[in-house]
């Protein structure tokens, strides 16, 4: 993607007006295909050690869809190292540490794409659940260091993001308010104190369902309030990426403040 003046002034105005923009194919297929390979030698190396039969799928989208549920099942302790540790391979840092994506989230901080610096980055893997968890309305700024100037991402890896198959829903131009999640509004869940967004509050603004496609992503104001949509629909295995770039250049660079103020 190639940031002249005019595309910098429509992606900065469109941000400050509705609190996001929309990038389309930043992410190639190679760079998802190759994140999935490094998961499929991961898993497989550890099913291998468990006595679990090998796989012998050779599309990496259909293993995935396929055998992390079938592993799951057998070895949950397999398919949780994968999550809590696939992030921080070099296949998932490179589709974090894109040009395209990157150059954007300066643009948009005001700074030199050198000066980011990546936090609670993560590739979610959401299989389908009989009873999934919806959180409620909320917004990243009440997660880490809501003083420090930063942009929030979220994208879709290998299938669409839609009503039917999971995506999030946004409280158009909400950033405008600010911060406004509170501690004493939480939502408990898995042991954890969620922090939500009144519905009195959600309810000035328009709602609109982010439908992209594999390899856009969104990058939006840690402000922006948001949530998933009905996880309920959901039929097949998601693959997500998030995370935020905070401006290291900035006075007010606080990478680990846990506390909204």
């Amino acid at each position: 993607m190639v940031l002249t003046k005019p595309r910098t002034d429509a992606l900065q105005h469109e941000y400050e007006t509705d609190g996001y923009v929309t990038l389309r194919g930043v992410i190639s297929t190679e760079d998802q295909v190759g994140f999935c390979s490094m998961m499929r030698a991961m898993v497989e190396a550890k099913a291998q050690s468990r006595n679990i039969a090998p796989d012998t799928e050779k599309d990496a989208f259909d293993w995935v869809q396929r055998r992390l549920p079938e592993v799951d099942a057998l070895d949950h302790e397999i398919i949780k190292l994968a999550y809590e540790t696939a992030s921080s391979t070099l296949a998932a840092k490179r589709l974090f540490w894109n040009p395209a994506i990157v150059d954007v989230c300066a643009t948009l901080l005001g700074c030199n794409s050198m000066n980011l610096f990546l936090y609670s980055d993560r590739i979610r893997i959401d299989p389908p659940e009989p009873q999934p968890f919806r959180l409620g309305w909320h917004q990243e700024s009440a997660y880490g260091p809501s003083e420090s100037p930063g942009v929030q991402i979220w994208g879709p890896l290998l299938w669409p993001s839609s009503w039917s198959n999971g995506s999030i829903q946004i409280a158009l131009t909400s950033h405008r308010l600010g911060h406004v999640t509170w501690h004493d509004k939480g939502q408990q869940t898995g042991g954890a104190l969620q922090f939500i967004v009144p519905d009195e509050i959600v309810q000035q603004f328009e709602i609109k369902l982010v439908e992209i496609e594999p390899g856009d992503l969104i990058v939006f104001s840690p402000n922006l309030m948001h949530r998933s949509s009905d996880p309920s629909r959901q039929q097949q295995m998601k693959l997500s990426i998030t995370g935020r770039y905070l401006n290291t250049s900035s006075p007010h660079f606080r990478p680990y403040d846990h506390h909204p103020r």
